[in-house]
């Protein structure tokens, strides 16, 4: 039987060319690479995020199957370097740096932007009322905490929840009330940032929860490792 080769009869679109070819000049250029994705990153958090990097690190935003392809021949340079394919999937982003990952890793995770909570949406953990005074006056406001099942006082003119109420479990959809309920106490239960994945230092690959260990707990660990 016989077997059918492919052949791509299109020539390589050049953008796509020099994506590869910018890529493998970042690879040779540097030994470090911070990996994060970028899901629902709006544009102006990512030019946030290369203004804190500027003069630290590159941002490149990535087609896996193109950094795929640079590595291919890099590794042959750099073998440690392969390992960095073991992240590439999903929306991902590399920052090229020859400074600490540490540092880069920490000012990555520190942009983030709040969001409202949206009818539909999955709420990815409990989201709680607090009590106390709302500032809000009787009226609709009283009926729509009610209705989403809020306990509600009436204090001195102003509406008070009597106790902490969850509005929303994990796990479940974002009522069209619920949503009204968050946004008429001013609460913004949400927010979307980068999520760093790992780094590769050299022959060094270092997770995410490695990477994000406050300072004050690495200087618990010196202090007692030197102490030990």
């Amino acid at each position: 039987m016989a077997v059918t080769i492919y052949e791509r009869k299109k020539p390589i679109p050049r953008e796509k060319i020099m994506r590869v070819e910018r890529l493998k000049e970042l690879f040779r250029k540097y030994d470090k690479v911070v990996i994060f994705d970028f899901r629902e990153l709006p544009a102006n958090l990512m030019k946030d995020l290369r203004k804190k990097l500027y003069g630290k690190g590159e941002v490149i935003v990535i087609k896996n199957t193109l950094a795929k392809k640079a590595l291919d021949e890099i590794i042959k340079e750099k073998p440690y370097f392969k390992r960095l394919e073991n992240f590439l999937e999903g929306m991902r982003a590399l920052v090229f740096t020859q400074g600490d990952v540490f540092e880069i890793a920490r000012l990555v995770d520190s942009i983030r932007e709040k969001r409202p909570a949206k009818p539909g949406k999955i709420a990815p953990f409990d989201i709680v009322i607090p009590k106390g005074n709302t500032g809000l006056k009787p009226g609709p406001a009283m009926t729509d905490l009610r209705l989403a099942n809020i306990p509600t006082r009436i204090i001195e003119g102003e509406l008070w929840i009597m106790k902490d109420t969850v509005l929303v479990r994990k796990g479940q959809r974002i009522s069209s009330q619920a949503a009204k309920v968050l946004q008429l106490l001013d609460i913004i239960p949400f927010e979307v940032k980068p999520k760093i994945i790992a780094a590769i230092d050299g022959e060094n690959v270092i997770p995410s929860d490695i990477l994000l260990i406050p300072l004050e707990e690495y200087e618990r660990m010196i202090n007692e490792a030197y102490i030990s």
